[in-house]
C-alpha cells in the first residue's frame, strides 16, 4: 500500500470510530438526559412551523417518537456509509465482498448498543424495533455509497471519453 492510500485508510477508519463513538455518547445518556435532547430537537422543530403554537402535548409526542427514530436511522446510516467507505479504501477485494462484509458490521453494532450499552443506561430500555431501524440506516448507508460510487464512476467515464475524442 502506497502512503497515499495508507493516509486515506486511516482517516476512513477515524470516520469509522468518531461515528461509533458518537452512537456510544448518545447512548449513553440516561433515559432523563435523552429524553431532554429529543426535547430541544422538538422544541427546535416545533418553533419554525407555522402553527406551531397550535401543537397539543400529544402531537408534540408523536413529532418526538420521530425525531427518536430518525436519529436512530441517521447515525446509523453515517456509519454503515464509513463502514463500506473504510472497508473499500483499505481491502483490495471485489465490491460485491466489501459489501458482504459491510452490511452485518453496523447491524451487529446495533444490538450490542441496544442490548448491552443502552441497556445499562439508567431510565432506558432496549428495543428491537430499535435495531431494526438501526440496521435499515446502515443498510441505507451502504446502498447511498454505492450509488454514489457508481455515478462517480459513469461520470468519470464520460470525461475520460470526451478528453479522449
Amino acid at each position: 500500500m502506497n502512503k497515499e492510500k495508507i493516509i486515506l485508510s486511516v482517516i476512513s477508519w477515524l470516520t469509522v470510530i468518531v461515528s461509533i463513538a458518537m452512537i456510544y455518547n448518545f447512548s449513553s445518556q440516561s433515559g432523563e438526559e435523552s429524553s431532554a435532547t429529543s426535547d430541544s430537537v422538538v422544541d427546535s422543530i416545533v418553533e419554525v412551523l407555522p402553527n406551531g403554537d397550535d401543537i397539543t402535548p400529544t402531537q408534540k409526542n408523536d413529532i418526538k417518537f420521530s425525531v427518536r427514530k430518525m436519529a436512530h436511522y441517521g447515525v446509523y446510516m453515517l456509519l454503515g456509509f464509513c463502514v463500506i467507505n473504510a472497508i473499500c479504501i483499505t481491502f483490495p477485494i471485489k465490491r460485491v465482498f466489501s459489501y458482504i462484509i459491510a452490511l452485518p458490521l453496523p447491524c451487529l453494532f446495533a444490538i450490542f448498543d441496544e442490548f448491552f450499552i443502552q441497556y445499562k443506561s439508567f431510565g432506558r430500555m432496549p428495543h428491537w424495533i430499535d435495531v431494526l431501524i438501526d440496521s435499515i440506516g446502515s443498510t441505507t448507508g451502504i446502498i447511498l455509497y454505492l450509488l454514489l460510487t457508481v455515478f462517480y464512476s459513469v461520470l468519470m467515464k464520460k470525461i475520460y471519453e470526451k478528453r479522449k475524442s
